[in-house]
């Protein structure tokens, strides 16, 4: 594999893994909580909303590992 290819295919990866970051966040609200207290359900569901993902300075990933079996 070319250079090229291999930064392709890493890219690749890491825009699967941003594209599943965001959609965790964006499923998470609190309907779906069921633990805590109402004031605690708001309480972070505020938190979440003022960080927008609720990690917004976080890596993707910090890296990419292939196993021998082909696994990622």
């Amino acid at each position: 594999m070319s250079r090229s290819e291999e930064i392709a295919v890493e890219q690749a990866y890491f825009d699967a893994a941003a594209e599943a970051r965001d959609v965790a966040a964006a499923e998470r609200s609190v309907e779906n909580w069921s633990a805590g207290t109402a004031a605690e359900r708001r309480a972070f569901q505020r938190a979440f909303d003022s960080n927008g993902s609720g990690f917004a300075d976080a890596n993707i990933a910090f890296g990419r590992m292939d196993l021998d079996d082909g696994e990622v």
